[in-house]
């Protein structure tokens, strides 16, 4: 049999295509990034003059080049507005820093699992497939970095400025307690919802990892290192044990699914660093002191707390005894195990909680 076309010939391996705005069309996500930057500069950062955005699709399966070619064209570009780059990255500006965000393993990636219905429905052929976003950042050095994380005191952040001393390392979290360690030199911190350093109050915030939790994917932990005969640093991890993994999944593939919608009325509204810092102190008091009901339900079925450091034992309580709750008749302060939870606003929500207080409030009201 003669050879197939070059065009036809096809193997299993990872494809990638890169989706950007088309010369002469403006780049309004990277514009936005751009300002976000602008926004949360402190003094002596440096901000970027230019952001250019690229959506990335990550593409699992035998694919030869001319399907490809259609699912450039048909499905992941705009013809008209978008150009589409397959099997190679497109070369950074010089002296521009590149940022690529990808999902962690095990958490959900509803935009992918569209894409793979798409092409199935497209080609006829089954593949897997993680979407991404790559940043790339003109006028910054390779010398500044940028980290995000939920808080509590950026001790990671700290790590890595202590052991890379000459990169200065800015940190942006949802909340920072006050600091346990001298910060270094090379190291500035932000908070969005209250920076415990500047006297802001915090006591809401409890437990913590109540917050950290329902966001956690589903991957080992680290809980320490070893060194190996070739001089390899190995990480030691500990699987968690424990976990609400259904409803997790769940909330992890509601937050994905919202957060273009998010970022669309971010931009169409402006939103800076001092809007959202506003919305998020709301939001922060009302996710401790009224809770949803689904996580306290993730928080109170799961035996593990997701606390750095923790190693799968949570030190709040999490008991539950339907006749105490009972003869409460609502009063937190005659249910034991609501003040040794920690958050006893979270227990009365606590679906099985929640269900014999309401049944106990009907008795009250109606009799037996």
């Amino acid at each position: 049999q003669p050879a197939p076309h070059a065009a036809h010939q096809s193997a299993h391996r990872v494809h990638r295509i890169e989706v950007r705005p088309a010369d002469g069309q403006r780049d309004m996500r990277g514009e936005s990034v751009q300002r976000q930057c602008a926004a949360a500069a402190v003094a002596g950062d440096a901000v970027p003059s230019r952001v250019e955005h690229r959506a990335v699709y990550l593409i699992e399966g035998a694919l030869h080049a001319e399907q490809l070619a259609t699912l450039a064209s048909q499905l992941f570009a705009d013809p008209v507005t978008q150009t589409a780059t397959i099997d190679g990255a497109v070369a950074m500006a010089p002296g521009a820093v590149t940022v690529e965000v990808h999902p962690l393993p095990g958490v959900m990636d509803p935009a992918a699992e569209s894409v793979q219905e798409a092409i199935h429905a497209l080609l006829g052929v089954r593949v897997q497939v993680r979407t991404g976003e790559r940043f790339d950042f003109a006028g910054v050095t390779a010398d500044q970095a940028l980290v995000v994380d939920l808080g509590w005191r950026g001790t990671i952040q700290d790590n890595f400025a202590h052991i890379l001393t000459d990169v200065h390392f800015h940190g942006v979290y949802m909340g920072l307690f006050p600091y346990l360690n001298r910060q270094p030199v090379n190291v500035s911190k932000e908070a969005l919802a209250f920076d415990g350093n500047l006297g802001d109050s915090f006591d809401h915030v409890s437990p913590p990892a109540v917050l950290e939790s329902p966001l956690t994917p589903n991957i080992p932990s680290a809980v320490s290192y070893r060194l190996h005969p070739d001089g390899r640093v190995l990480v030691v991890t500990q699987e968690e044990v424990g976990r609400a993994g259904d409803l997790i999944s769940n909330f992890q593939e509601g937050v994905r699914s919202a957060t273009p919608f998010l970022v669309d009325h971010f931009i169409a509204n402006g939103y800076d660093f001092e809007l959202l810092s506003a919305a998020s102190k709301v939001f922060l008091k009302r996710y401790f002191v009224d809770p949803d009901p689904g996580v306290a339900d993730i928080w109170f079925n799961s035996t593990h707390d997701d606390t750095f450091g923790a190693l799968n034992r949570s030190p709040f309580g999490k008991g539950f005894d339907p006749a105490a709750i009972l003869r409460a008749k609502g009063d937190l302060l005659k249910i034991p195990h609501a003040l040794e939870s920690g958050w006893p606003s979270g227990y009365m929500r606590w679906l099985p909680v929640h269900s014999i207080a309401t049944q106990s409030a009907l008795r009250s009201l109606y009799g037996s």
